[in-house]
């Protein structure tokens, strides 16, 4: 036993087991708070914060207490809902603290208050999470600055987005904005709420934002806009995805969809040597503005037909024809950045050829 155990409170002791059979020993409301305040193990603070009955100690505690566990644990135990909303409100305790007694808030009011005070973002998120307020929640998700709030942090707008049910804001969140930042991201949220409505079938065919339309997509179910995006959308992956929704009901647009591409390819194999000189440049532009985009799989389905035009150029003339081919698709191609970058790793690998 270290000497100094001799001369303290059996509290104080080196011993976990000998400090915590003391707590259990001792309901004096006063003693229990000056152990709270004074004592350095942890163990014995939480001992002794579960000890405490009389409620105007714990709040107390709860507000001043120079440890946060303490803090924290004396929220756990107030029962006033008041006293309650205080500390998640107005008190300068401990955000834990706060974040304990606002999981113990069910008053709207009270939730309201602490959603629009200028405190934590955690805190602000974890109160909008528990509102119910549809038309509160619409202005935190549109506007945060008519709020009084300096800044804007996408987490809470995507918050109050996440509560939201009444379509109507929904819609105007969604189909407002520029799609980049802040904005994108509270339109992409606002967008996978939405119903099945003009709104998100405007979005679908219409958006300036590729992955915006994608998530329209994903949301309807309307066979005519999915059979608009299938056939008319810029990008392949936007009109696959539409396809794909339209398969079970409509094969026909599935072949609709596949037919320029297999044309391209009996064109490409029934070419002879100088048709294909000729128009190799030309086909990998048609395929490029078919689909849209490159290729991330150089041996997708996708890319397959631009590997066979890199490896028929690569049978008659090489390396040398690839790189002539490569320059006139260069010469020709527009609108698609990356595209030439994308043939040389879509090429890699054929004869001579490393992207």
């Amino acid at each position: 036993m270290p000497i100094m155990d001799l001369f303290r409170p059996k509290w104080q002791n080196s011993k976990m087991e000998v400090r915590m059979a003391e707590i259990g020993q001792i309901s004096d409301q006063d003693l229990l708070e000056q152990i709270i305040e004074t004592c350095r193990y942890k163990d014995v603070r939480l001992a002794a914060v579960a000890k405490l009955t009389d409620q105007k100690t714990l709040e107390k505690i709860a507000e001043t207490s120079l440890h946060e566990d303490a803090q924290v644990a004396a929220v756990k135990r107030l029962t006033d809902p008041i006293t309650i909303a205080r500390i998640a409100e107005t008190s300068d305790c401990s955000d834990e603290a706060r974040m304990a007694a606002l999981r113990s808030l069910s008053d709207e009011t009270a939730l309201k208050r602490v959603a629009l005070t200028q405190c934590s973002i955690e805190i602000r998120v974890a109160a909008i999470e528990k509102l119910d307020d549809q038309e509160l929640l619409a202005e935190i998700a549109k506007d945060l600055d008519q709020l009084g709030w300096q800044g804007d942090d996408v987490s809470i707008r995507v918050a109050a987005i996440e509560k939201l049910s009444d379509q109507k804001p929904l819609a105007g969140i969604a189909k407002d904005g520029v799609c980049s930042g802040v904005d994108y991201l509270v339109r992409k949220t606002a967008i996978g709420k939405l119903g099945d409505c003009v709104e998100l079938h405007h979005i679908a065919k219409h958006d300036i934002d590729g992955d915006l339309r994608k998530v329209a997509v994903e949301r309807t179910t309307d066979q005519n806009v999915l059979m608009w995006v299938a056939e008319k959308d810029s990008l392949q992956l936007v009109r696959e995805v539409a396809a794909s929704k339209l398969s079970s009901s409509r094969p026909d647009v599935i072949a609709k969809l596949q037919k320029p591409m297999d044309d391209l390819k009996a064109e490409v194999a029934n070419a002879n040597d100088e048709k294909f000189i000729a128009e190799a440049a030309k086909w990998l532009v048609r395929i490029y503005e078919y689909f849209g985009k490159g290729f991330s799989d150089r041996q997708s389905k996708e890319a397959e037909i631009v590997r066979e035009i890199g490896n028929r150029a690569d049978s008659i003339g090489g390396k040398r024809l690839m790189i002539e081919i490569h320059s006139s698709f260069m010469a020709q191609i527009s609108g698609i950045p990356g595209a030439g970058r994308n043939l040389e790793l879509t090429w890699d690998g054929i004869g001579d050829w490393r992207g």
